[in-house]
């Protein structure tokens, strides 16, 4: 396994809201009237991670057979309508995107608790009044003068939802996490997405165990991170299971095979 150490270089994080608008949405979170993430004591439960990618959908019985078990499923961004196609209500919605019109992204819902970060626009804590809301913070550059010294967790982890979802879960202290559609490339027939979003024009194709996979940088980011994430949680006796087909599930298996999995030349 090698996780670059130019990856920022070759793989920049490109967020799409300025750092000035990110770091006026965490001071308004900030002053909220709300609960913030603390660290929790680890237990038994079961922690069902449920990203966008393609991959998803066709797992959705699945994903409702592990809910029926008594584990928690947590919904990101765009998920939920193709959940409840399965009939399944998220226990948990994490949110991480600071653009205003994730507000899409949001269906109020009273048995729902949303773990909604800081960075979030206003909009998103305003669409959400009067409900389970729990703000957690990412470690953004320039986060910690605005929180201060307020007990809470700063999550870190990764770049995209799907991987700080993993670090939110561990926090609440969930030890034993499934993760379905963090594909981290394209489906055959070009989605990037288990529903409807604009897909980049970036994509190129990258190959692990001789298998190639169509992907986007930030994709690939995914899955190099994903390789660090995996390794520092393991490391704290979690057990990550990852469901689904692409390059993110591809590099998970070829993690615990003889093989690990070098990413280097994906990113010259």
């Amino acid at each position: 396994m090698i996780v670059p150490s130019n990856i920022d270089e070759t793989i920049p994080v490109v967020c799409n809201t300025g750092d000035q608008e990110v770091l006026g949405n965490i001071t308004a979170a900030v002053a909220l009237d709300l609960p913030w993430l603390q660290l929790a004591e680890p237990h038994d439960g079961t922690a069902v991670i449920v990203g966008g990618g393609p991959s998803m959908k066709p797992l959705l019985p699945m994903i409702a057979a592990h809910q029926r078990s008594g584990h928690k499923v947590f919904a990101v961004n765009g998920t939920i309508p193709s959940l409840s196609m399965a009939g399944v209500n998220p226990d948990f919605f994490v949110l991480l995107d600071a653009k205003p019109s994730n507000v899409d992204f949001v269906r109020p819902h009273k048995d729902t608790k949303y773990l909604i970060a800081s960075q979030c626009n206003p909009v998103v804590f305003a669409a959400l009044e009067g409900y389970d809301v729990t703000i957690w913070h990412p470690s953004f550059p320039g986060i910690w003068p605005i929180i201060g010294d307020k007990p809470g967790a700063v999550i870190g982890g990764g770049s995209s939802v799907g991987l700080l979802a993993l670090s939110v879960a561990f926090c609440m202290g969930y030890r034993n996490i499934h993760v379905y559609g963090l594909d981290s490339s394209y489906s055959k027939d070009g989605k990037a997405h288990a529903y409807d979003q604009d897909a980049d024009d970036d994509r190129e194709f990258y190959h692990v165990n001789g298998v190639e996979y169509p992907a986007s940088k930030w994709m690939v980011r995914q899955a190099v991170e994903f390789q660090d994430v995996a390794v520092q949680l393991a490391a704290e006796n979690t057990i990550i299971h990852v469901h689904g087909y692409g390059l993110l599930p591809a590099v998970a298996q070829a993690m615990i095979g003889p093989n690990k999995v070098d990413l280097n030349h994906v990113l010259q």
